[in-house]
């Protein structure tokens, strides 16, 4: 026990020692107004010391560093909106304090936001090789709407079509329409878009209003970086860092049509290298009412609801064990109701969740991530017909990338990614291609930027991606001459070649889109079985649309009334095959003679009981009409019984 107190009190002392042979550095940050600048960088470094140090100040603009050995450093102040200051000549003495006070000076950031989404690294807008459009948080903060995409609506280049409450169709390169997935939509650089679809479902994104950093537009083809279905540009959603962002928000808001919003927002960090962050919000609208004749004609009643419901919450954690390498874990969730309008026509989303987990490592000019998302479409069923539709789909994304320089003219940029699509629809969207629709995709490339002079850089990029239903890969090439002849003007001379792969509803659908369009299951007791043809929205699959053919190279073809003969539906006939030629004229007749005699029948009745002196009555008409199934049927067989050759007796 004594040798035990004996090695405490040298260790004790040891460190008392040590820390007698260390100063510090403490202050306060302050603007041209003497108030505080909270979470401003203070970062030092100097021969003493091995890279940099640096903290943030608090909500009083006061910072301070500990332990820092005795020498002569620079210390570094920046703030998004103020112009970077650098003391240099700063002595820290052994056992003593130093205390420095900065005021740093607002400046106009015309064209001198950070941005990443040009180049997937970080530079000025206006040294981005293509045009780019930046929503900063001040903006997002002042509006209170229910869907990200409210906040670039004005945008020069967007095209922003508003499908609903908070529901949008967006694009930035023309060629809206509705269930748009044109717009690559990024968020924290994970793809936000429901797995399977390609849709863009900006109001299921996982994300509070308060918690976003700023919105990067890219109003060009971003392929040779970004892969395919980026042709109509990037939207990159980026949230705010534990970092820098700590304390607690609380948002409350509301307006017409039963419009109600909450957000809240949690951030704290642990000596600048832990960090969490937890979101959420709930809101709900009553949304613009449309009353669709068809959906009323199909169910005798409007069967919208139209309360657009929204839950999200997301949960994030940083990990900064040394300046260099930074860890990122983070996680989210939502559930929607609401209506949404497809191809196929409008939708009943009901309980629709989306969820997310991904995972981020920045190593000095490393970036790798992996992320999954994953779809439940919960009560959700399309309006017309009254089918439900199940969406359990996934996808899961590897990235990796590499930023490095050659001096200082010369910096790549070259990575590679991997998408797996696996859709889950249980045969209510890929219908027979439901065990076929899986999508793999495979891509790598290389960026080179090239500082010619002090005015002039030429980029040049190039990437390759293979479509596990493609049979041929793809090269997107990229080439921009970016010219600065003063510092806030910029000339920009760019090509581009971009492609947009075929998604899993171009591949795979197949669904009725209209149930038995000419009402022909009303003949369903003529013919003993139901004759209706429905018409079926279908993807065209890896090989197209093509004609099955006999072995003389005649088209064959099915038809819904082959059970007339006594054969299967699915049986094919050829194009001039007799049997077939007379099964369908004899089918004609019925149903032509089943329109007829139910038009002649009130005429019919009138005269016979005009005629016989009989007192008229409705049941008298329908004693009459019992035949009518019989008689059609009748004329059916009579079409596949007789025998004529090229449509003549």
């Amino acid at each position: 026990m004594r040798a035990l107190c004996v090695i405490c009190l040298i260790l004790w002392s040891t460190c008392a020692v040590i820390a007698q042979d260390m100063g510090s550095l403490t202050g306060k940050v302050e603007d041209e107004t003497e108030e505080a600048l909270f979470a401003a960088n203070v970062v030092v470094k100097g021969p003493a010391i091995e890279g940099i140090r640096g903290v943030i100040t608090n909500e009083q603009g006061a910072y301070r560093i500990d332990r820092l050995p005795p020498g002569i450093y620079e210390i570094t102040i920046s703030y998004i909106g103020y112009e970077t200051l650098v003391a240099s000549g700063i002595e820290i003495r052994a056992g003593e304090s130093m205390t420095r006070d900065f005021k740093l000076t607002a400046v106009a950031l015309i064209g001198q936001q950070v941005v990443v989404s040009a180049s997937r690294k970080q530079e000025k807008a206006l040294e981005a090789p293509a045009s780019i459009a930046t929503i900063e948080a001040s903006e997002i903060r002042d509006r209170g709407v229910l869907s990200p995409t409210e906040h670039i609506k004005a945008l020069p280049g967007v095209d922003f079509s508003k499908t609903g409450i908070s529901q949008s169709n967006v694009v930035v390169r023309g060629f809206n329409n509705v269930f748009s997935g044109a717009l690559l939509t990024l968020v924290d650089n994970r793809i936000a878009r429901v797995p399977s679809l390609r849709f863009n479902a900006f109001d299921m994104i996982p994300i509070a209003g308060d918690d976003i950093e700023r919105i990067e537009v890219v109003l060009g083809p971003g392929s040779a970086l970004y892969g395919p279905n980026s042709s109509s540009g990037v939207m990159h959603i980026i949230t705010r860092s534990p970092f820098g962002s700590e304390g607690n928000t609380i948002s409350i808001s509301g307006g017409q049509r039963s419009v109600q919003k909450l957000s809240l927002r949690h951030a704290s960090s642990l000596n600048n290298k832990i960090g969490i962050k937890v979101s959420g919000g709930y809101s709900s609208a009553h949304d613009w009412e449309y009353i669709d004749p068809l959906e009323v004609a199909a169910r005798g009643e409007n069967p919208r609801d139209y309360n657009s419901k929204k839950m999200v919450g997301e949960l994030r954690l940083d990990y900064r064990p040394t300046d260099d390498l930074t860890i990122i874990g983070s996680t989210g969730y939502t559930k929607t109701s609401s209506i949404e309008l497809t191809g196929l026509g409008a939708g009943q989303a009901k309980d629709w969740t989306y969820n997310f987990y991904q995972g981020r490592l920045l190593y000095r000019g490393w970036f790798a991530q992996v992320f999954y998302n994953a779809s439940n479409a919960g009560g959700t069923r399309l309006l017309i017909p009254d089918d439900p539709i199940v969406d359990n789909s996934n996808l899961m994304v590897l990235q990796l990338q590499h930023n490095a320089s050659l001096g200082q003219k010369q910096h790549f940029a070259y990575g590679a990614d991997m998408l797996r699509t696996r859709p889950v629809t249980g045969g209510t969207i890929n219908g027979i291609h439901e065990d076929i629709d899986n999508i793999d995709e495979y891509g790598i490339y290389l960026q080179s930027e090239t500082s010619l002079s002090d005015q002039i850089e030429l980029v040049l990029a190039g990437r390759i991606d293979k479509h596990s239903h493609v049979e041929d890969p793809f090269f997107s090439p990229r080439a921009a001459l970016v010219i600065k002849p003063r510092p806030l003007n910029t000339l920009r001379l760019t090509y581009n070649r971009a492609f947009s792969t075929p998604s899993t509803t171009n591949l795979f659908l197949d669904r009725v889109g209209l149930p038995d369009p000419f009402g022909l299951a009303a003949l369903e007791s003529a013919f003993g079985f139901n004759p209706a043809i429905d018409v079926r929205a279908q993807g065209t699959a890896s090989t197209g649309f093509t004609f099955s053919r006999d072995v003389n190279g005649l088209p064959m073809y099915r038809t819904s009334f082959a059970p007339i003969a006594g054969l299967s539906k699915d049986h094919y006939f050829s194009l001039h095959d007799p049997q077939g030629t007379n099964l369908m004229w004899g089918a004609a007749r019925g149903i032509i003679m089943n329109i007829l005699l139910a038009e002649l029948e009130p005429l019919a009745t009138g005269l016979f009981v005009e005629r016989l002196g009989l007192p008229h009555s409705r049941t008298t008409g329908r004693r009459l009409s019992r035949d009518y199934p019989r008689t059609t049927a009748g004329f059916a067989k009579y079409g596949r019984d007789t025998k004529y050759s090229n449509g003549e007796f």
